[in-house]
């Protein structure tokens, strides 16, 4: 039950310190966070993360076209708009445990991530035309 809870809380806030405060019968923040670290890393919670998630809408595939979203903002000249994008991206990496270390499963996600982010390039990338250089010879002089 208070794994459920836990669970439940992450995926609502991304903070495993938070939902551990909720679920679990701590105040201790320090308490909270080692709680929050040992039920992450075990292998039925990060099922019940990975599930939960992709009832909501953040499968592999969802997170991997908002991954190309935000990661297309570093372009963008507004610096509270850049650090929205990394701050989005990286709790949906924690939510997503991309942190840990890699499986088939985050190989899996790291190349949909790749190929997402190749049609966000090519669909952003301004239409170019080709350049046409001057012949070089005498400064441009006709003689």
């Amino acid at each position: 039950m208070k794994q459920r809870r836990f669970v439940r809380e992450y995926v609502r806030t991304g903070n495993g310190t938070a939902a551990a405060l909720v679920a679990y019968d701590t105040r201790d923040p320090r308490t909270a966070s080692v709680i929050a670290t040992e039920t992450l890393g075990r292998p039925s919670v990060q099922a019940a993360v990975a599930e939960l998630l992709d009832e909501n809408g953040l499968s592999n595939e969802r997170l991997a076209e908002i991954h190309a979203h935000y990661l297309a903002l570093y372009r963008s000249d507004d610096p509270q708009e850049k650090a929205l994008g990394l701050k989005a991206l990286d709790m949906a990496y924690r939510l997503k445990g991309a942190y840990s270390s890699l499986d088939a499963t985050a190989e899996d996600f790291a190349q949909a991530v790749i190929s997402a982010y190749a049609c966000r390039k090519a669909a952003l990338a301004p239409a170019r035309a080709p350049v046409i250089e001057a012949p070089k010879g005498h400064g441009g002089s006709v003689q």
